[in-house]
């Protein structure tokens, strides 16, 4: 039913690290383009890690305003 889902908003929601972590390494929902993850301050290192664990996604909108990242996480 979702495979074609292209935007998710979980902003201000209690997303767990972990999960988000599992979440954009795994090959679902390869058409999402747009994540909104806003308002969620402690997923900084679960982004960063998912992120360099997932060189299929390609996303145009990433919204992680209001998520702590540090210098070291963007690296």
């Amino acid at each position: 039913h979702l495979s074609n889902l292209r935007e998710l908003r979980l902003a201000s929601l209690p997303v767990p690290p972990d999960w988000l972590r599992r979440f954009l390494s795994e090959t679902q929902l390869l058409s999402l383009t747009a994540l909104d993850l806003s308002d969620i301050p402690n997923l900084g290192p679960a982004l960063a890690a998912g992120l360099q664990g997932a060189p299929h996604r390609r996303f145009t909108r990433l919204n992680v305003a209001g998520v702590r990242l540090l210098s070291g996480e963007l690296k």
